[in-house]
């Protein structure tokens, strides 16, 4: 149909006249008349008049906002809603509100202000996340791969899912699972280079943590020759230090052994609050694609061990980097490749790295000198302000055996003293004789100059001395002290009391005194049975020895005394042990 020959003969008519020649159109090209005034509608010509009260609803916003809320509150964190638009209606129609329009109209209406279900699912608004250059932000993600196992003695094989799940509850076959496929997965931010490695565990184990983050950071060179077996020298890098890592609150990155290793990689880690997927969107698109890409290849090959599925992970991984398209007609590995030389942190050797792990940063107190012991080695730290107070002292995995000392607000990266032919420590601001000056004031040197000028300004006190051993000295002219306290003219009155009457204690006792006398508890005397102080001895220090035992039984063999306890008998035979290993 020609579009212009129809405008051109219906611009001018209107009416009568314009319908019965869409008629006459319609007939001519064989089509029926909606699609002339589709095609005349989508051309902008409107010549139906607009009703007068469009956009106008005898239906309050209140009563639509309640419709929405009814809707809305019955959402699940899975993101599908219980309660619907059609029973919102009806309930709220049975509890006497009148709604004056049908369903299909409230359904509209809603839709008008984004108050239906696909509105109120629709993400909050982001702002872009970027990182400034390659390893600037790395990206940090675990998946527990429930489709495959390595239990059976075939290999990897896949697991029954109707077995493991019920729509969305897990039934038994699923609790007896002891050992998971775990995938661990690192995506550089900013260039979208990414690795990862496969562990067959049975949970997010530290030392599995451990072992992935050395050969993420390792240089892919030597973990290809020792996977694959090959010398690579392709595009595909990506190893170094990253300045941030970012991650979900998984267990790993929250163990104490990561928190040291990280804090002496000098690592920043961010945790994102957990359900929150779009945080790190980059590794959760990425978990998508090898598990579409990649581990739907694996029905089609043999795999006999988890040695062999990370040896296929890897070179898949290798390939995908160098070949796959990312962004802007460029793939991964020649965007990483842009990486810096100052901009690039080369991790330390696997022996150091093993050891960062169990290396906390600990506190130190710095002699006169400002020397200080860590590691088998002594340091000095630059700053005179902390001679004799206490200094943070972490190791730096970049230039082991240098180390940082945090002070005050600062941090120095401090080598190890050389020692000379004489076993001295040498430090950088030793002197010889003959050439030695003062060293400068420090800040509590100056805090105490300033303490004796307020003393000798106020009351005339003066110090004297060398600077360890200063004395203050009194003003010759200071007046004997006087008595200022003053007298009133208030008496005191004197309280009456009764007289204390305290008997000869020396004197014998009269009939009348020794009426009360004195029983001695026979509670002292009694005994306890030897089994019962056995089951509170076991209950108060643990497994009883057959030494232990024969020796309780030889010094009570009729029972134990109440007046004697469990800690008596316990230091006496403690003590007795000790005796006859020392005489032994």
């Amino acid at each position: 149909m020609d579009i212009n020959y129809i405008l051109n003969e219906t611009n001018t008519l209107e009416g009568r006249e314009l319908s019965n020649r869409i008629d006459q159109l319609a007939e001519f090209y064989g089509v029926a008349r909606q699609s002339i005034w589709r095609l005349l509608n989508k051309a902008g010509v409107r010549k139906r008049s607009i009703r007068v009260d469009k956009g106008e609803t005898k239906v309050t916003d209140d009563i639509l906002n309640e419709i929405a809320t009814r809707v809305n509150i019955s959402k699940r964190l899975n993101g599908d809603f219980t309660n619907s638009v059609k029973k919102a209606v009806a309930d709220m129609i049975e509890s006497g509100i009148n709604i004056p329009v049908g369903y299909a109209r409230i359904c509209t209406l809603l839709q008008m202000r984004n108050l239906d279900k696909k509105s109120l699912s629709t993400p909050t608004p982001h702002k872009q996340l970027i990182s400034l250059y390659p390893n600037h932000v790395w990206q940090f993600d675990i998946t527990n791969c429930l489709q495959w196992h390595l239990k059976n003695k075939g290999g990897l094989t896949e697991r029954d899912f109707e077995r493991l799940f019920y729509k969305n509850k897990v039934v038994k076959e699923a609790k007896k699972i002891r050992e998971e496929l775990l995938r661990f997965v690192i995506v550089d931010h900013c260039s979208g280079s990414f690795f990862f490695w496969y562990y067959y565990t049975s949970g997010e184990r530290t030392e599995d943590g451990a072992d992935f983050f050395y050969k993420a950071f390792e240089d892919k060179k030597s973990l290809i020759l020792k996977t694959l077996d090959v010398e690579y020298k392709g595009k595909y890098q990506m190893y170094g230090v990253p300045n941030i890592l970012y991650s979900d609150k998984g267990s790993i990155l929250r163990s104490k052994v990561m928190q040291n290793l990280f804090e002496a990689l000098d690592v920043k880690i961010e945790l994102h609050q957990a359900g929150n997927p779009r945080a790190k969107g980059m590794v959760e698109g990425l978990m998508r694609i090898i598990g579409n890409d990649f581990e739907s290849n694996l029905k089609r090959m043999k795999v006999d061990n988890l040695e062999m599925l990370n040896k296929v992970a890897l070179d898949w991984c290798i390939n995908f980097n160098c070949n796959k398209v990312f962004r802007n007609n460029k793939r991964r590995a020649d965007l990483w490749l842009n990486i810096k030389e100052k901009e690039l942190r080369v991790i330390p050797n696997e022996i150091l790295f093993k050891t960062l792990q169990h290396k906390p940063a600990v506190t130190r107190k710095a002699d006169g000198n400002r020397r200080i012991s860590y590691d088998g080695r002594i340091y000095q730290c630059p700053d005179i302000n902390a001679a004799k107070q206490s200094v943070i002292v972490k190791a730096n995995a970049y230039e082991y055996p240098s180390i940082d000392i945090h002070y005050d607000g600062k941090v120095w990266t401090c080598a190890p003293l050389s020692i000379d032919k004489y076993g001295r420590y040498i430090t950088d601001d030793a002197v010889t004789f003959g050439d030695y000056k003062s060293m400068p004031l420090t800040k509590l040197e100056k805090n105490k100059k300033e303490l004796e000028k307020i003393a000798y300004e106020k009351w005339g006190v003066e110090y004297k001395g060398s600077k360890d051993k200063r004395q203050s000295v009194a003003p010759a002219n200071v007046n004997k002290y006087e008595v200022k306290t003053t007298q009133d003219n208030i008496t005191a009155i004197r309280k009456k009391g009764v007289e204390t009457v305290t008997p000869n204690i020396h004197l014998p006792l009269t009939k009348e005194q020794k009426k009360y006398e004195v029983v001695p508890s026979t509670d002292d005397y009694r005994l306890i049975p030897i089994h019962d102080i056995l089951r509170q001895y076991v209950a108060e220090y643990g497994r009883i020895t057959p030494m232990i035992n024969s020796k309780i039984k030889s010094l009570y063999p009729n029972g134990v005394p109440t007046s004697i306890t469990l800690t008596d008998i316990h230091n006496m035979i403690d003590k007795e042990i000790n005796i006859n290993l020392l005489k032994a």
